[in-house]
């Protein structure tokens, strides 16, 4: 057969579809798949194989090349050689790695909230989904706040019991049928209590009648 012709499968980073040009009482036909870089000992053998069908299992971002073999019937045909390699294929790279800016610390009295806002950039255009995550012990161990979703964040209302808590967004990017997930760095909240007001000095006098006693 002549050399198989291939692009990267739409939407995957571990695949691609390859086409090849039939020849007169073929039965079959069986694809090899190689690295570009070493086509000493083939990946995968794929029997009947048809034209433009997927070669799955690949690894992103990565060039191979293909032979076809004309499969005969055994009886009056033979198999034939193997095809010349086809060009380089190279699958579609994996989703970048976000980048991912730290939202802010914050200081807050009992009673308020506060807003946390993060963004994420991606340089392949894929597509951007968020988690805002806390923790209470430094950091050692995070979780996910349920429905806090979008690039920004509000707490319900304080307790000093939030005081110390840490959080973060995760941003993961999708593209190409695989996901790349970064995190912010963690942002402290304080939660204090507002303390009174000092009273002024009070004032006094000896208690009529007693000896022994003042009123304040």
């Amino acid at each position: 057969p002549n050399a198989p012709t291939g692009s990267a499968t739409s939407g995957s980073a571990t695949s691609i579809n390859v086409s090849l040009t039939g020849v007169a009482n073929a039965s079959s036909y069986t694809a090899r798949i190689y690295l570009a870089s070493d086509t000493s000992t083939a990946l995968q053998t794929l029997t009947s194989f048809t034209s433009g069908s997927a070669i799955t299992g690949l690894t992103a971002n990565t060039a191979y090349v293909v032979t076809i073999t004309a499969i005969g019937d055994g009886i009056s045909y033979a198999d034939s050689a193997p095809s010349p390699f086809s060009s380089s294929i190279t699958t579609n790279p994996a989703a970048a790695t976000p980048v991912v800016a730290a939202p802010s610390s914050a200081s807050k009295n009992v009673g308020q909230t506060n807003l946390f806002s993060s963004s994420a950039t991606v340089s392949d255009g894929g597509s951007l989904s968020y988690q805002w995550q806390v923790s209470t012990n430094s950091g050692s161990t995070w979780s996910d706040i349920s429905g806090a979703t979008a690039s920004q964040y509000t707490t319900p209302t304080l307790v000093i019991g939030d005081n110390g808590k840490q959080y973060r967004m995760a941003a993961t990017n999708s593209k190409n049928g695989t996901t790349t997930t970064a995190y912010s760095a963690a942002a402290t909240l304080t939660v204090t209590r507002t303390t009174l007001a000092t009273p002024n000095a009070p004032t006094g006098s000896a208690t009529s009648g007693s000896a022994t006693s003042i009123n304040v």
